[in-house]
């Protein structure tokens, strides 16, 4: 109730104890560390929980019995400096009153390095990075053009614009060439998990079928690094406290053929250099992605990559309400405060993470346990017209 009062008579009994000499000063000096006020969010305090409930869902679904207890040791891929990067950037962004956030960043391999799931942990613990599912918006277009060039069909100078443009008709009659089946094997290929609801091409092509923040991140691995798209994952090892072991088995999914890894990189860095995303991205030199606006500006999407990382930013209100001036674009400039501050704390060269990127726009080139009981919900997937 009164943390300064608190604070000051556990600074007084740590001097007498220095004084008495009754404990090792090693202890003294790591129980002067300032603490955690409670109830509060400082960002220099890395809030694992977000990405610890990551893990724990992925061990209930690959250690079969999983059931946390004491004396159980999880050896995990999180980056604790990291994690403060990706929530000093979140912090500082001026959301408006009522809207959420959920943003996630993973390594090359697909490692879940830093993840946040809401504003404020301590207002709601409901973990929108994790087991929210959202209408992916414009950023379905990603798989319908990656159908596309899987298909063989060449990447023209009106292909590459419509994308950069988010241009939802062009969007839609492509699907209906390539085929709802073949988008969908896309999606699946670049390791979309969450089952189309709709299947007519124009909903498809528009992003009507929901999908988590976590997968759709991880559909940018192949083109962010090495052309395969392994699924991101949380958890590495489990050792129970009565010594039964669960390690990963690292997959090696089949990497993408190099002519679609080739098209949807010019793609998506065209989205940055020119088209929807290009206001948005100031700190970054090197980025590419998708932006997505949900019908009636319920969503804001922005899945992309750095140099060092794939990072995804989903913003909306859990009530599924409108939010004026929500966009893509709004998503795209959260990206790029995480992305410059991850790739800070990750050292990377100074020309990849500063202000301003202008220079590089005229460059195609650069082109478990018991879940939380969440918010309201979204309704089930209907038909809906995705804006930019």
């Amino acid at each position: 109730r009164h943390p300064a009062r608190f604070e000051a008579r556990r600074r007084l009994i740590l001097d007498l104890a220095a004084r008495a000499d009754v404990a090792p000063a090693q202890e003294l000096v790591a129980a002067r560390r300032t603490l955690r006020p409670r109830g509060a969010r400082v960002a220099a305090w890395p809030e694992t929980r977000w990405a610890m409930e990551a893990t724990l869902a992925e061990l209930a679904r690959a250690a079969p019995g999983f059931a946390p207890a004491p004396g159980a040791r999880i050896a995990i891929p999180f980056v604790a400096d990291r994690q403060a990067a990706l929530e000093r950037a979140v912090a500082a962004a001026r959301l408006a009153p009522g809207l959420e956030v959920a943003a996630v960043a993973l390594g090359r391999d697909g490692r879940i390095i830093a993840a946040q799931g809401g504003r404020d942990y301590g207002a709601t613990q409901f973990n929108r990075a994790v087991t929210m599912r959202r209408p992916a918006a414009s950023t379905a277009k990603i798989f319908v053009y990656a159908a596309a060039l899987a298909q063989g069909r060449p990447l023209d100078a009106a292909m590459l614009r419509a994308f950069a443009d988010s241009d939802n008709d062009a969007a839609v009659d492509l699907a209906r060439r390539v085929g709802v089946e073949r988008v969908e094997a896309a999606a699946r290929a670049l390791g979309l998990a969450t089952p189309f609801a709709v299947r007519d091409a124009q909903n498809v092509a528009l992003g009507a079928n929901s999908a988590g923040l976590i997968e759709l991140t991880g559909a940018m691995l192949p083109f962010a690094f090495d052309g395969a798209a392994p699924s991101p994952w949380g958890a590495l090892a489990l050792r129970e406290a009565e010594g039964r072991l669960w390690r990963r088995v690292a997959a090696t999914p089949a990497p993408l053929a190099p002519a679609t890894i080739a098209g949807m990189r010019r793609l998506l860095r065209a989205v940055v250099a020119s088209g929807t995303a290009a206001e948005a991205i100031r700190r970054l030199e090197v980025a590419a992605g998708k932006t997505g606006t949900g019908e009636g500006n319920r969503d804001g999407w922005f899945i992309g990559y750095t140099p060092t990382h794939a990072i995804g930013v989903w913003l909306g209100r859990d009530d599924n309400a409108p939010q004026p001036g929500l966009t893509g674009a709004r998503a795209a400039a959260l990206f790029d405060a995480i992305g410059a501050s991850l790739g800070a704390q990750a050292g990377a060269p100074a020309a990849m993470a500063r202000a301003p990127a202008r220079a590089v726009a005229a460059q195609t080139t650069r082109i478990a346990r018991t879940p939380p009981k969440p918010p309201v919900r979204p309704a089930a997937d209907r038909a809906l017209t995705a804006r930019r």
